[in-house]
Protein backbone atom coordinates (compact mmCIF):
# COMPACT_ATOMS: atom_id res chain seq x y z
CA UNK A 1 0.00 0.00 0.00
CA UNK A 2 1.59 3.24 -1.15
CA UNK A 3 -1.10 5.93 -1.43
CA UNK A 4 -3.70 6.96 1.21
CA UNK A 5 -6.61 5.28 -0.60
CA UNK A 6 -4.84 2.05 -1.55
CA UNK A 7 -6.17 0.18 1.47
CA UNK A 8 -9.80 0.23 0.25
CA UNK A 9 -9.51 -1.81 -2.97
CA UNK A 10 -7.20 -4.29 -1.26
CA UNK A 11 -9.56 -4.90 1.65
CA UNK A 12 -12.66 -5.00 -0.57
CA UNK A 13 -10.97 -7.55 -2.81
CA UNK A 14 -9.76 -9.70 0.11
CA UNK A 15 -13.30 -9.75 1.52
CA UNK A 16 -14.67 -10.84 -1.85
CA UNK A 17 -16.63 -7.66 -2.57
CA UNK A 18 -17.31 -6.73 -6.18
CA UNK A 19 -18.14 -3.09 -5.42
CA UNK A 20 -17.14 -0.38 -2.98
CA UNK A 21 -19.49 2.54 -2.29
CA UNK A 22 -18.04 5.72 -0.80
CA UNK A 23 -19.16 9.27 -0.02
CA UNK A 24 -18.12 11.87 -2.62
CA UNK A 25 -15.18 13.02 -0.50
CA UNK A 26 -13.29 9.94 -1.61
CA UNK A 27 -13.04 11.16 -5.20
CA UNK A 28 -9.72 12.85 -4.39
CA UNK A 29 -8.39 9.87 -2.41
CA UNK A 30 -9.27 6.76 -4.40
CA UNK A 31 -7.88 5.59 -7.73
CA UNK A 32 -10.45 3.99 -10.03
CA UNK A 33 -7.56 2.21 -11.78
CA UNK A 34 -6.48 0.51 -8.55
CA UNK A 35 -10.04 -0.65 -7.89
CA UNK A 36 -10.28 -2.08 -11.43
CA UNK A 37 -6.98 -3.90 -10.90
CA UNK A 38 -8.56 -5.58 -7.84
CA UNK A 39 -11.79 -6.37 -9.77
CA UNK A 40 -13.78 -4.03 -7.52
CA UNK A 41 -16.23 -1.50 -8.94
CA UNK A 42 -15.76 1.93 -7.27
CA UNK A 43 -19.02 3.84 -6.81
CA UNK A 44 -20.01 7.03 -5.02
CA UNK A 45 -23.13 8.18 -3.23
CA UNK A 46 -24.52 11.32 -4.82
CA UNK A 47 -27.03 13.26 -2.76
CA UNK A 48 -29.89 15.04 -4.51
CA UNK A 49 -30.84 17.49 -1.80
CA UNK A 50 -32.94 20.56 -2.43
CA UNK A 51 -31.98 23.82 -0.77
CA UNK A 52 -33.52 24.41 2.66
CA UNK A 53 -33.35 27.33 5.04
CA UNK A 54 -30.19 27.35 7.11
CA UNK A 55 -30.57 29.92 9.83
CA UNK A 56 -27.71 32.40 10.04
CA UNK A 57 -26.57 31.93 6.43
CA UNK A 58 -27.31 34.31 3.57
CA UNK A 59 -27.46 31.50 1.01
CA UNK A 60 -27.77 27.72 1.07
CA UNK A 61 -24.52 25.88 1.80
CA UNK A 62 -24.82 22.41 0.20
CA UNK A 63 -23.11 19.18 1.27
CA UNK A 64 -23.03 19.83 5.00
CA UNK A 65 -23.56 16.91 7.37
CA UNK A 66 -26.92 15.38 8.16
CA UNK A 67 -26.68 17.19 11.50
CA UNK A 68 -27.22 20.47 9.65
CA UNK A 69 -30.49 19.25 8.18
CA UNK A 70 -31.53 17.84 11.56
CA UNK A 71 -31.00 21.23 13.21
CA UNK A 72 -33.23 23.11 10.77
CA UNK A 73 -35.87 20.66 9.51
CA UNK A 74 -38.63 18.54 11.04
CA UNK A 75 -37.79 14.84 11.40
CA UNK A 76 -40.24 13.77 8.70
CA UNK A 77 -38.56 16.08 6.20
CA UNK A 78 -35.08 14.84 7.17
CA UNK A 79 -36.21 11.24 6.56
CA UNK A 80 -37.46 12.23 3.12
CA UNK A 81 -34.23 14.07 2.29
CA UNK A 82 -31.92 11.18 3.15
CA UNK A 83 -33.78 8.98 0.67
CA UNK A 84 -32.77 11.33 -2.19
CA UNK A 85 -29.55 9.82 -3.48
CA UNK A 86 -28.11 7.75 -6.28
CA UNK A 87 -25.11 5.51 -6.51
CA UNK A 88 -22.87 6.36 -9.45
CA UNK A 89 -19.44 5.81 -10.92
CA UNK A 90 -16.86 8.57 -10.37
CA UNK A 91 -17.87 12.18 -10.92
Amino acid sequence: IKAPGDWAPEIASQLGYSRYINPPGGVDIFSEKKFRECDVNLLYIRNHLPAYEQKGLDSFEPSLSILDAMMFLPAIQVRELVSRYSIEAGF
